[in-house]
């Protein structure tokens, strides 16, 4: 992991990787126990993530890569969209 950045409001976090993606991880509660889950990957960049960052709403999410491209997602319900 190169970076990660947790969601405003709820319990989601994004990593970064070495291998051109970012992936988004989310809670799961069942009974008593906490466990965390990868709920999609991030997938448009040809090079490493370095960094993401939600909106202050968590409605969006930028990653920025060394492929020198900024990539705007959509948090809407589903997978993310770029």
């Amino acid at each position: 992991t190169v970076w990660s950045a947790w969601h405003p409001s709820r319990e989601m976090l994004v990593s970064c990787s070495y291998d051109n993606t970012a992936r988004v991880w989310e809670e799961q509660v069942a009974g008593a126990v906490d466990d965390w889950y990868s709920s999609s990957t991030l997938s448009a960049h040809s090079a490493t993530v370095w960094s993401a960052a939600f909106s202050p709403s968590g409605a969006h999410l930028a990653t920025v890569s060394a492929d020198r491209a900024l990539v705007i997602w959509s948090r809407a319900p589903g997978p993310p969209t770029a």
